[in-house]
């Protein structure tokens, strides 16, 4: 089985976590401004924790809500919705640990909160996240019903991320189902999505689910390049459920490869980190992984060894898909080894089990590998039966038409974002020609108000000089006027002393002079 998708949303107004972010919260739970922030804290470290931890914050936020509604001072919705968030996330955690009942217990207590207070984007993330339990317990009717819930709500309330996380759980089941039409169209319909929204979580798995439709298709390469992608997202968020998911699959890719020390080491690296997580569904597919892989070189004791470790894991989780994949690898295994009748017996189970489910690509293996144990045993009927529905369900899985939807996909989405990209050069391009000009336009205007200014002040100079020689002009005049008057003062004058100094002859003619006067006294003394 290459694909452990399991795709459980976090209330996505959180962050997946990042030690830093982790270390924050910590300082800021110390030393809460009060109980709703603490209990905000509290939800988002349960986001933002180690696997191991997720318990034990999500419970100390439950508590906490219950104690703060019975106080009725806060936000009572507000304080609902971090609650039911915190239910989710102790939810995802017994998902990741095959917990199953516990899981639908909380994730339905979640539910009834999230309808209660009506949010809507709560109730698409807890339909998202039933919708994938139900497909582990193989009932793809009811997934896709939950699927649907989520995408009408997530349409209708407009959340990108939780359209996204839709499109690609969709994706996953359409896989399952060998349906790679429907696949592939919400596999790069949600990628879109997510690099428009810089969801790199949901991207991750977008990438994922395109290199396993890759991988179906025989396409090495290209799956390859689309796994090492989704690596490298998953690895800068810390998804390490993700980073073990994308470690089996390469390791799938090298082992088609014949690339067998690389494929052992993705492998091991797959199986470590997911013993690490408790994750003990992805550790039961590591185990039949590790199988395959020894079966293909020919160690039988280790391939009998890791199968029967994945079928007991299964069994006791009820993982219905996994068991369909186990027991078709174990039919492989005895038909190999000569053992017919266990070979068949464990080859109907897997037959029966994949068609329950309805996952075609099961039923594609399994009867390929029952049509040549019946043909072992002599039973040409029901061999050549199982051979015919093999090549149905092969070449509905890998047909042309398939091809070439892959190729129409991929060269859309790369177009698009060509698109988006060339969109985004000349957007900058635009940008610098737009400050150019208004560099320009900004240069021209301030030369226009100079020029103004000039002119301005030039008018008033104008102006100025106009009135000064104005002003001269009267000042001429009047000084000319001036110089007239006083040249008639001066005639005049000049005219009254002429006349004084005429009357003055004709007075001193007249008088006795004074000289004649003083003489005549002087002599009349003696």
């Amino acid at each position: 089985m290459l694909w452990h998708i399991l795709i459980l949303c976090v209330f996505l107004i959180f962050n997946n976590g990042y030690s830093q972010e982790y270390d924050e919260l910590i300082l800021q739970l110390k030393n809460p401004k009060s109980e709703s922030a603490k209990l905000k804290t509290l939800v988002l470290l349960s986001d933002a924790c180690e696997i191991d931890e997720i318990e034990k914050f999500s419970t100390q936020a439950i508590e906490l809500a219950d104690k703060i509604v019975a106080k009725n001072k806060d936000n009572k919705d507000s304080i609902l919705s971090l609650k039911a968030t915190a239910i989710n996330n102790l939810a995802y955690l017994y998902h990741l640990q095959s917990k199953i009942e516990k899981a639908v217990l909380q994730y339905k207590a979640s539910m009834v909160i999230f309808e209660e207070i009506k949010d809507y984007n709560g109730m698409a993330m807890t339909y998202n996240n039933l919708a994938m339990i139900e497909k582990d317990l193989g009932h793809i009717d009811t997934t896709l019903n939950l699927l649907g819930k989520a995408l009408q709500i997530s349409k209708k309330t407009n959340n990108i991320n939780m359209l996204q996380m839709t499109h690609t759980n969709y994706s996953s089941i359409y896989i399952r189902m060998g349906l790679i039409t429907e696949a592939l169209e919400h596999s790069f319909f949600g990628l879109e999505i997510q690099e428009k929204s810089h969801n790199d979580y949901g991207k991750g798995y977008a990438l994922n689910n395109i290199g396993s439709i890759y991988f179906m298709q025989r396409d090495l390469k290209k799956a390859e390049e689309f796994f090492l992608k989704s690596l490298k997202v998953r690895e800068s968020i810390n998804d390490e459920v993700g980073v073990a998911t994308v470690y089996n699959n390469l390791a799938k890719v090298y082992d088609e490869q014949d690339k067998n020390d690389k494929a052992l080491e993705f492998y091991i690296k797959c199986l470590e980190k997911r013993n690490l997580l408790e994750n003990k569904e992805g550790v039961a597919q590591s185990y039949s992984n590790l199988g395959s892989f020894y079966l293909k070189i020919g160690n039988h004791n280790k391939t009998k060894e890791y199968y029967q470790k994945a079928i007991e894991i299964r069994e006791n989780i009820f993982d219905k898909e996994g068991l369909a994949n186990s027991y078709e690898k174990m039919a492989a295994y005895n038909y190999l080894t000569n053992n017919i009748k266990e070979a068949e017996k464990y080859g109907l189970k897997s037959y029966r089990m994949a068609e329950t489910l309805g996952f075609m690509t099961n039923l594609e293996s399994t009867t390929k590998i029952l049509s040549e144990i019946y043909e072992k045993m002599g039973n040409e009927k029901k061999a050549y039966q199982m051979f015919k529905l093999h090549i149905k369900l092969r070449d509905s899985l890998f047909n042309q038409e398939t091809q070439k939807n892959l190729l129409t996909q991929q060269i859309n989405y790369d177009y698009n974002k060509k698109k988006l990209t060339d969109s985004i050069a000349f957007a900058k391009e635009q940008e610098v020609k737009d400050l150019a000009i208004a560099k320009q336009e900004a240069q021209l205007q301030k030369e226009k108000s100079q020029r103004i200014a000039l002119y301005g002040g030039l008018s008033l100079v104008i102006v100025f000089a106009g009135l000064m020689y104005n002003r001269f002009r009267v000042t001429q005049k009047q000084k000319i006027i001036i110089e007239k008057q006083k040249e008639l003062v001066e005639e005049k004058q000049k005219e009254i002393i002429d006349s004084i100094k005429y009357a003055k002859r004709i007075q001193d003619a007249l008088l006795t002079p004074f000289s004649y006067i003083e003489r005549n006294i002087s002599n009349l003394k003696k």
